[in-house]
C-alpha cells in the first residue's frame, strides 16, 4: 500500500522509487530525495495519508523483513522498499506487484501499472492546479511538452462547463 501511495502522491518513475534510501525521507517535510532520469537530484512531496502509511511500513513491516533475513534489525539505512528477501526491491518485482494489486481490486478488464499511477499523479496534479510547469516538474521532466503529451489528461467534463 505504501509503494501504491508513494506512485499516486509523487509521480516518481518506478526506478526512482527502487533507488530511494531511508535517509532519503524527511518526516518533517514530508518529502523524499529522488535522483532523477539524468542523474538530476530533486525532492517529492507526499500528503499526510502517505506519511502514515508510510511511518506503518517502516516501523511494522519493512523491519521485520529486514530482521527476517539479516538476522538483524537495520531500520535505519538501506533502501526504503525491500523485498521478502531483505534486499532493495527490483524493478520487477514492483510492476507485479502494482499488477497484483490492481487484479484484486479492480475489474478484469481495467490493467493497472506502474506508468498508469505515474500518470494518475501528473493529470491530478495538472487537474487541480492547471499548471503545466507545476505538473513538469514534479514529474522531473526536461521539457513541457512531454508533460502535456504523455500526462496530461484530457478532461472532457472542463470541456463541456466551457459551453455552459
Amino acid at each position: 500500500y505504501a509503494i501504491v501511495l508513494i506512485f499516486l502522491e509523487t509521480g516518481v518513475r518506478v526506478s526512482e522509487l527502487c533507488d530511494m534510501e531511508l535517509y532519503d525521507i524527511d518526516f518533517e517535510q514530508q518529502r523524499i530525495l529522488v535522483i532523477r532520469k539524468g542523474g538530476n537530484q530533486g525532492f517529492v512531496y507526499f500528503k499526510r495519508d502517505a506519511l502514515e502509511v508510510l511511518q506503518a511500513y517502516l516501523n511494522i513491516e519493512r523491519p521485520q523483513l529486514v530482521r527476517d533475513t539479516e538476522g538483524k534489525d537495520n531500520h535505519k539505512n538501506g533502501p526504503l522498499f525491500v523485498s521478502n528477501r531483505g534486499t532493495k526491491i527490483s524493478v520487477a518485482r514492483v510492476e507485479d506487484i502494482i499488477k497484483e494489486y490492481g487484479r484484486q481490486v479492480l475489474p478484469p478488464n481495467v490493467k493497472v501499472s506502474c506508468h498508469l499511477l505515474r500518470k494518475t499523479c501528473g493529470s491530478n496534479i495538472y487537474n487541480t492546479t492547471s499548471d503545466l510547469a507545476l505538473a513538469q516538474h514534479a514529474l522531473g521532466h526536461m521539457s513541457p511538452s512531454t508533460t502535456e503529451k504523455y500526462y496530461v489528461a484530457f478532461d472532457q467534463e472542463r470541456l463541456k462547463k466551457l459551453r455552459e
